[in-house]
């Protein structure tokens, strides 16, 4: 029996475009023309519309990860800086420690000054 236009009576020429995917071993006779229902039709563009707003959705969730993970990277840089912030201030508190009770001793006769490491303004 063959295939296309010829022989066919009901079902009507095949475009010859078509007569590739129809060539197979189990395609024995051309498909007739899908004739989709109008709930078919609904469903195909409740589907689509679904799948424009399921990659608008997927593109937010990147963007607002982005803007999280830049959140993080600044919360861990303004950690990190308080961190040596903390240091200096504790190291500032121990040399203004250092430097009274070295006045102190002075001031009532305890001993000579200590010779030693000395306040230094300029590490501010």
């Amino acid at each position: 029996m063959p295939m296309g236009g010829m022989g066919m009576g009901s079902m009507g020429p095949v475009p010859p475009a078509e007569m590739e995917n129809l060539a197979g071993p189990l395609h024995t006779r051309p498909r007739p023309p899908l004739q989709p229902s109008r709930d078919e039709l609904d469903a195909l563009s409740l589907a689509a519309h679904a799948r424009v707003r399921a990659r608008e959705d997927a593109k937010m969730s990147q963007l607002q990860v982005m803007e999280a993970l830049r959140s993080v990277s600044q919360a861990q840089d303004a950690a990190e800086k308080a961190t040596l912030s903390a240091r200096k201030a504790q190291e500032i508190r121990s040399s203004v420690q250092e430097v009274r009770n070295e006045s102190d001793r002075v001031y009532l006769g305890l001993g000579i000054p200590k010779i030693g490491k000395f306040f230094d303004g300029t590490k501010m």
